[in-house]
């Protein structure tokens, strides 16, 4: 540590310019740094935004599927009288329809949107102590999962 002191005082000028030198490098280290960081955050801000606005209607469409789904579970599995469950059903089997067009690039949601769907037709055609009940609640089951399948996709 000594031979550095004598160093520095033998030479005082040469090393505060050194100093000096070191300090302004860095500052112009730190200042280049900070534009490069900045410009990384806007293009991955821009990214976001935009996989955000691709994967919007996809989720909203999910929501809505998963809703309709769980409405069709319940009326279809209730214990009312079958005209009700046939009126009640029929806008929604339409709708759920529709949703599985909407998934064609899923095609095992696409397939369980269907075999709810029309599984639940039939029970609310028969009776509904019908073993079709079973089916019903696993094809719910299974579409549930798929959607969530699809949402930890998007999200990863």
């Amino acid at each position: 540590m000594e031979i550095i002191y004598e160093l520095i005082q033998k030479n005082p000028k040469y090393f505060a310019w050194a100093f000096g030198l070191v300090n302004v490098l860095w500052g112009m280290f730190i200042y280049f740094n900070k534009q490069s960081h900045d410009k990384k955050m806007e293009k991955l801000k821009y990214s976001l935004r935009l996989k955000l606005e691709e994967n919007l209607p996809l989720m909203k469409k999910l929501s809505e599927l998963e809703e309709l789904a769980g409405e069709a579970k319940e009326i279809v599995t209730s214990h009312k009288a079958k005209q009700l469950k046939r009126e009640e059903f029929s806008s929604i089997y339409k709708k759920l329809d529709q949703l599985a067009g909407h998934f064609s690039k899923h095609p095992r949601l696409m397939q369980s949107i269907r075999d709810l769907n029309q599984y639940g037709a039939i029970m609310v055609q028969n009776d509904p102590h019908d073993p079709c009940r079973d089916d019903v609640l696993n094809f719910y089951k299974t579409l549930i999962i798929e959607s969530e399948n699809i949402k930890r996709n998007i999200t990863a």
